[in-house]
């Protein structure tokens, strides 16, 4: 089945699938990366600083040293 990243539902459902968000990683930056929790629109409580703003996709590796967004264009 083909779905269109260019919709919000597909995109999400497709990168917080551990599989295809760790294949994705792994080709683009060249890391093994292993995540235990991928979150969408992810916000920070507090803010930082003043602004105010939303990921589309966050994870954040089991030993807590690369977090990784991604936001759909």
């Amino acid at each position: 089945m083909l779905g269109n990243l260019d919709n919000e539902v597909i995109f999400k459902k497709a990168f917080t699938d551990k599989t295809v968000f760790k294949a994705f990683v792994r080709d683009i930056l060249g890391i093994e990366v292993e995540v235990e929790k991928i979150e969408i629109e992810k916000k920070f409580e507090p803010k930082i600083g003043y602004v105010d703003f939303e990921l589309d996709i966050f994870a954040e590796s089991v030993d807590k040293r690369i977090c990784i967004e991604t936001h759909r264009v």
